[in-house]
């Protein structure tokens, strides 16, 4: 990821990511609605999650702990995902913003 150029890559690289990740996590369901409603959140959030970094800098550090977690399959893993949606409660604001017009600010 370092290896990009600061021309955004490196944020969409963080986009497409977490939504990697949020699908293998979904995947563990073994549940292909839940797969499928990922999938189609994960798109809807694309732009939000394209800014993420800019908003939240330790976004990228959380999902390497959410995806050792997930990979491992420990407990640990509800209490991360957890942390990380109550990290964004006080930005909703501005991610809300992102969504309503479908792009970053």
């Amino acid at each position: 990821m370092a290896d990009k150029s600061i021309s955004g890559s490196v944020v969409e690289s963080h986009a497409d990511m977490t939504s990697a990740l949020f699908a293998q996590i979904a995947s563990l369901s073994g549940n292909s609605e839940v797969v499928e409603t990922v999938r189609i959140v994960s798109a809807r959030l694309h732009a939000t999650r394209s800014n993420e970094v800019a908003i939240l800098p330790t976004a990228p550090d959380e999902l390497q702990s959410i995806r050792i977690a997930a990979e491992l399959r420990t407990t640990d893993l509800v209490g991360l995902l957890m942390d990380y949606h109550e990290a964004r409660k006080p930005y909703l604001d501005r991610f809300l913003a992102q969504l309503q017009v479908g792009r970053a600010f």
